[in-house]
This record gives C-alpha cells, sequence and structure tokens, in this order.
C-alpha cells in the first residue's frame, strides 16, 4: 500500500523557515531534525522571504535578536514577543 503523503500546518513552516532563516544550522541539518526534505525547508524559506522586501528585513532582524536574545537569557527559540507569539503569526500567515 502506498504511503499517505503528510501535510504540514502552517506553524509548523512558519517554524521551520524561521529556523533557516535563523542560519545557525544548513539546510540538510534543519531537514532532518523536521523529518523534511532540504527543497521544502529552502522553499518554505523563499516562500517567506519573497513575500516582500520589508518581510526580509523584518525576519532577518527577528532571527538575529531571537538568536542575542537566547544567548543571553537561555530562551525558548523563536519566541521574540513574549508567549503571544506575533512574529510566529505573521510568519505563518505568509507561509502557512
Amino acid at each position: 500500500m502506498a504511503r499517505k503523503r503528510r501535510v504540514f500546518g502552517g506553524k509548523f513552516k512558519a517554524k521551520v523557515a524561521l529556523a533557516a532563516i535563523r542560519g545557525d544550522k544548513t539546510l540538510s541539518q534543519l531537514a532532518s531534525q523536521f523529518s523534511v526534505t532540504g527543497n521544502q525547508v529552502s522553499a518554505w524559506k523563499r516562500k517567506l522571504l519573497s513575500h516582500s522586501p520589508e518581510t526580509k528585513s523584518l525576519f532577518s532582524n527577528l532571527a538575529e535578536l531571537s538568536m542575542i536574545r537566547d544567548l543571553t537569557q537561555g530562551g525558548d527559540h523563536g519566541r521574540l514577543f513574549g508567549e503571544s507569539g506575533t512574529s510566529d503569526d505573521a510568519a505563518v500567515s505568509i507561509v502557512g
């Protein structure tokens, strides 16, 4: 019997895309970590960054700030605005 296609939600795609933008791991490492293909990681990252030039700048800055905060506080990756998850919600609306 054929394997059923997996369907990824917007939150998952945004999480993977933001991790790719953060740049602390290679695409291959991210693909392995999230059990997806490198092409999917690249496509989701490209979609998030191509939304608009402002989006590229915004998410690059958010990823940089997230890394700085994580290094100084040991916080949760990808959360810049507390528990509300504003940056993640914006990414989900673009990638999802």
